[in-house]
């Protein structure tokens, strides 16, 4: 049995110009997958396009690629990537049994989760995998060949369960 770590890159805090020699990085160290989480709140406002350049250069450098589609409360980005404005009106966050908003802990992130329930919240990640289908298939478009796989992570569902 092979074993294989996979390096996650917050491709977000990167100029595009710096990912290829990221990516070389871990080209030289063995690595033959990356992996990314997609910060909801960041692929909404990504005006250049971003997630796309990682995209094209991690297959370019010949990646298979493993893309984290719910949020991820873990991966340093404010908020675990859940858009603010969702987490300001008090009918989209969770709820414990007395009624309190529950809050996610996670340094350097403390904020309410949303409630997977609320409407708003539900419509509104349905926008953000349009996006992202959006996206990936601008990638696609060309016809090549991309290894690809959404990864769905039960980080919150975790944080969920702990509510109880």
């Amino acid at each position: 049995m092979k074993l294989e770590l996979i390096p996650v890159v917050r491709y977000w805090d990167y100029n595009p110009k710096e990912i290829l020699s990221v990516l070389e990085r871990f080209r030289e160290a063995g690595a033959t997958t990356v992996a990314a989480f997609i910060p909801w709140s960041h692929l909404e406002t990504d005006r250049h396009h971003l997630l796309q350049k990682f995209v094209k250069q991690a297959a370019a450098s010949g990646f298979a690629l493993r893309l984290g589609v719910t949020p991820e409360l873990g991966i340093g980005y404010p908020n675990g990537g859940i858009p603010d404005e969702l987490l300001r009106e008090r009918q989209n966050l969770a709820q414990d049994r007395l009624g309190h908003p529950f809050y996610a802990c996670v340094p350097p992130n403390i904020h309410p989760l949303v409630s997977l329930l609320a409407p708003a919240v539900f419509q509104r990640y349905g926008h953000f995998l349009l996006k992202l289908t959006q996206e990936l298939t601008e990638v696609f478009n060309d016809g090549s060949a991309i290894d690809v796989q959404l990864v769905v992570t039960d980080s919150l569902f975790k944080h969920y369960r702990n509510a109880g």
